[in-house]
């Protein structure tokens, strides 16, 4: 079986983030008590994730992702036959309940595949790898807005056509200490960065030589 290795570049940082942030707007009391493959990743090194582990998760969540893209596809072919019924000028309540009903029962199967696979990857953790987790949760709001800002202030650097190397290096150290579980250290080095790009001084770590 392919092994599974998640690298983690800051605009995928950000992006899962920025995700996770947002949905944390909107408290799930499901989501809470679950974890997603890409936390996961995330927290791999900090949860110490054995081999066996690790493969019975890749397996779930590839599974699982399959399955759910065969269920989507299915609802986009339902869901055109439920536009069609409903343009028509006299419409037929039976055939609409009908073709409605079939849209949303492969929405119920698609997310009951999606749960299944986060509760077969909930299983396969220990109450204290499932802990470190949490505390990872906790942790990510925090970098939504700095990681925004130093993607900013790169991009801002690329369009004057100037060289960004302070990023490449952080992405680095970045990737490092978030698989680690050191999440005050990437903070830092995120503040380090902003900094750099600013032409300040004041960040907090400064990106390594």
């Amino acid at each position: 079986m392919k092994k599974w290795r998640i690298l983690l570049p800051i605009c995928l940082a950000l992006l899962f983030l920025a995700t996770w942030s947002h949905a944390q707007k909107q408290p799930d009391p499901i989501a809470e008590e679950l974890y997603p493959p890409e936390l996961i990743g995330v927290g791999r090194e900090a949860i110490g994730l054995t081999q066996e582990q690790e493969d019975t998760i890749q397996e779930a969540a590839e599974d699982g992702r399959f399955r759910g893209r065969m269920l989507q596809q299915r609802v986009l072919v339902e869901t055109k036959r439920l536009e069609s019924l409903l343009k028509q000028d006299k419409l037929d309540p039976e055939a609409v309940g009908k073709q409605a009903s079939a849209v949303m029962d492969l929405e119920r199967d698609a997310k009951m595949e999606h749960l299944m696979m986060l509760v077969k990857i909930k299983n396969t953790l220990t109450a204290e790898q499932q802990a470190t987790l949490r505390k990872i949760k906790g942790q990510i709001p925090a970098f939504k807005s700095k990681l925004a800002r130093a993607l900013e202030l790169a991009q801002q650097r690329k369009d004057e056509g100037q060289a960004v190397p302070e990023l490449e290096k952080a992405k680095s150290q970045f990737e490092g200490l978030m698989r680690e579980g050191n999440f005050k250290e990437a903070e830092a080095l995120v503040d380090g960065l902003i900094a750099q790009l600013s032409g300040t001084n004041s960040g907090k770590q400064s990106l390594k030589r």
